[in-house]
């Protein structure tokens, strides 16, 4: 069977998204599958295309027995909503006629997110009569409301919400990152459940592990043997950074800890500007996946605090399965399904959304009694390994690819 990936990120592009798209397609393709992958020369995080993508419109390339395609984009060399825009748009414009000269595929994997790929992407499959599946990893126009991007009820989310809608829709089957997204894609589908399917995010298990040696990690970074309390992540507005920049602070009046904020983001600059002068803070821009099993391993407690808002209780940041494959303990004020999961598995403390005192206060308890931290890192680990494991994910993920292109 031809399997098309139409997917904005993939490697050497960083972030969850480009790694879930390559474990994916490397596994379609060890299933014996052609698989193809359309996708965007490299630009991100750094907002520059390497020398040797420029002066042409399309690059060809066989990777572990999978064909890519990259296609030319407009990098966007900011966080700003036009630059990111004209990175989208530009996808949309070249992946479109690059792939009409594509051999037609059987079936297609989409990814709903950004938004105007995933639209390029279903009028692509509609046009040349490809059924789709669509990963949905965010909840769009949704999000734009609860940031105060998009006014519910404008022209403009009217116009985005009719056509993610219509999409879901057209869609022969829809994956669902997160149990409290399947509900609502129930609604706007039109009660068409039976082809939406929750497929939590994986992680290469034997890759992100305990016990890994951190020594030359903790050296370039300058986090001597100290505890390391992290953040990782995009520095977005879904994030309560009031509260986590509260807890570095108080924090600061211990020599034993560091607080290491790792992301970048739309708020990149804010967050630099509100952290500068904390003193055991280390601000770091990005690291590449490669890094980030070490960086899991120097992590003492991993926290993140999400933003008062009922959209992020179906939020499943891509760190927690991460964090809790290397056997991390989580502080986290979050509601919803990772909430839920971490209080599951017994991976760390959760404390309500708002609440800074009682997220440091949950900091504090991990940090301050070595067995309790042993009992969540080995009970985190152990969940990882029953629910996150790759391998099983990605079955999932083939089973209703497969089916969405053979259906009974």
């Amino acid at each position: 069977m031809h399997i098309l990936l139409y997917v904005h990120y993939y490697p050497p592009n960083g972030g969850a998204a480009a790694s879930r798209n390559a474990s994916l397609a490397r596994y379609l393709a060890g299933l014996g599958h052609r698989v193809t992958v359309l996708t965007t020369v490299p630009h991100y995080p750094t907002g520059v295309v390497p020398p040797q993508f420029h002066g042409r419109a399309a690059y060809r390339a066989r990777e572990d027995g999978v064909d890519v395609v990259r296609v030319w984009v407009s990098a966007a060399r900011s966080q700003g909503i036009l630059s990111k825009a004209f990175n989208q748009l530009s996808f949309c414009a070249a992946s479109f006629l690059c792939g009409l000269r594509l051999p037609r595929a059987d079936v297609a994997y989409v990814e709903l997110q950004p938004f105007f790929t995933g639209t390029a992407a279903r009028l692509y499959c509609r046009l040349r009569r490809i059924p789709f599946v669509q990963n949905v990893s965010d909840l769009w126009p949704d999000h734009l409301v609860s940031i105060g991007r998009l006014r519910e009820g404008s022209l403009i989310y009217r116009w985005a919400r009719w056509t993610v809608d219509r999409g879901f829709r057209l869609s022969a089957a829809l994956t669902s990152m997160s149990p409290h997204w399947t509900q609502r894609l129930e609604r706007y589908t039109g009660g068409q459940s039976h082809k939406i399917h929750t497929i939590l995010r994986g992680t290469d298990i034997a890759r992100f592990r305990p016990g890994l040696d951190t020594a030359a990690f903790r050296h370039r970074y300058q986090l001597g043997d100290c505890l390391v309390v992290s953040f990782f992540g995009t520095l977005a507005l879904q994030y309560d950074f009031d509260a986590l920049l509260s807890v570095a602070r108080r924090l600061a009046a211990r020599d034993d800890v560091v607080f290491m904020l790792v992301g970048s983001g739309s708020q990149q600059a804010a967050v630099a500007q509100q952290a500068a002068g904390i003193r055991n803070l280390r601000f770091v821009e990005w690291l590449d996946h490669a890094e980030m099993p070490i960086a899991w391993n120097a992590t003492a407690v991993n926290v993140w605090a999400m933003r008062p808002d009922a959209l992020y209780e179906g939020t499943i940041p891509a760190k927690l399965s991460e964090a809790m494959a290397c056997g991390v303990p989580i502080a986290a004020a979050q509601a919803g399904a990772a909430a839920d999961i971490i209080r599951e598995a017994g991976a760390g403390e959760v404390v309500p959304v708002g609440n800074a005192d009682a997220l440091y206060q949950a900091v504090l308890r991990l940090l301050d009694n070595p067995s309790l931290r042993q009992q969540c890192a080995s009970r985190a680990r152990a969940y990882a390994e029953a629910h996150f494991d790759d391998a099983l994910v990605m079955a999932r993920y083939a089973a209703v690819i497969l089916k969405a292109a053979r259906p009974e």
